[in-house]
C-alpha cells in the first residue's frame, strides 16, 4: 500500500475506526523492537505505526550519516513532520 493509499486508513485508525495498518520491519528493526519490547513492565505495550516507523529510520539514517545531534528536538519534529505526524510539543 502506498503511503498516499495507507493515510485515509492512518486517519481512521487515529480516531479509533479502523486497525492501523501494520509497518513492514526489517529484521534488523523486528530483532530491536523485540529487545525493547522484553526490557518494558509486562504491563507497557507500546503502539507500532507506520508513520513512527517511518520517522525511526529517518533518525537512523541522520545518525549513521553522521549528524551530530540526530536526536534532537528540531531534528524529532522533523522527522515526524515528515512522516505526517503531529507534535504537540513547543
Amino acid at each position: 500500500m502506498t503511503s498516499a493509499a495507507s493515510a485515509p486508513l492512518a486517519f481512521l485508525a487515529a480516531l479509533g475506526l479502523a486497525a492501523a495498518p501494520t509497518p513492514g520491519l526489517t529484521p534488523l528493526e523486528a530483532a530491536t523492537l523485540d529487545r525493547v519490547r522484553a526490557a518494558l513492565p509486562q504491563r507497557t505495550v507500546p503502539a507500532l505505526s507506520a508513520a513512527l516507523v517511518q520517522a525511526a529510520r529517518t533518525l537512523a539514517r541522520s545518525a549513521a550519516g553522521g549528524e551530530p545531534h540526530p536526536l534532537s528536538s528540531s531534528a524529532l519534529r522533523a522527522a515526524l513532520g515528515e512522516a505526517g505526524v503531529f507534535d504537540p510539543a513547543p
